[in-house]
């Protein structure tokens, strides 16, 4: 989904996809791609979004995009930490218990971070969003493993060390310990695969 992150990523895709071979690329929307302001007319909103609108990419306007934000931010940290070093698909979190249990620490610590920056999540929902995510995208490796196995770099900087750095600022990082963790170890498995 293309949305606006502040303090994390300029663009932001929830669009589970892998290259299928050299030529071709196989992705499975989720759900329609929200769009919001963080400042700006409203009125243009749905101008923007018509604009944007197409038969294969889904858009529509978000009065709040802020919940959105922070909510796609926690999906994709869990994602790209918890696969990768797991070596498994997107599935895994409907499919294993254990796997599930890890995603839901690393939600709850991330939530608490966005009730410090003002924004209200409710674990429920940002847990259905990442089962929704997993059950639709059953087969499919998230872009940091993907980058892992083709020695890229990752994305993980941008993600759990951005909540840790939001933390930071609060002076509370040792509420995200697991997120951290989870990031440390991409980081680590990404450059040991590197060289």
């Amino acid at each position: 989904m293309i949305i606006v992150l502040l303090k994390f990523i300029d663009a932001f895709f929830l669009l589970p996809g892998q290259p299928v071979n050299e030529n071709s690329f196989q992705f499975k929307p989720v759900a329609a791609s929200l769009v919001g302001l963080i400042k700006g007319n409203p009125e243009n909103l749905p101008d923007i979004v018509n604009q944007l609108n197409s038969a294969h990419f889904k858009f529509e306007a978000a009065i709040d995009i802020q919940p959105v934000i922070w909510t796609k931010a926690i999906v994709n940290s869990v994602f790209n930490s918890i696969c990768p070093l797991l070596e498994t698909d997107n599935g895994i979190f409907h499919r294993n218990e254990s796997a599930l249990n890890i995603a839901r620490e690393v939600i709850a610590e991330c939530i608490n971070v966005s009730k410090l920056s003002g924004v209200s999540l409710d674990f429920d929902k940002v847990l259905n969003t990442l089962l929704l995510v997993s059950k639709s995208s059953e087969g499919q490796l998230i872009s940091t493993y993907q980058d892992i196995k083709n020695k890229r770099r990752t994305e993980i900087e941008t993600l759990n060390f951005a909540f840790v750095n939001i933390a930071n600022e609060f002076n509370v990082a040792d509420l995200l310990k697991g997120t951290k963790l989870l990031g440390e170890l991409i980081f680590i498995k990404s450059e040991l695969t590197r060289y």
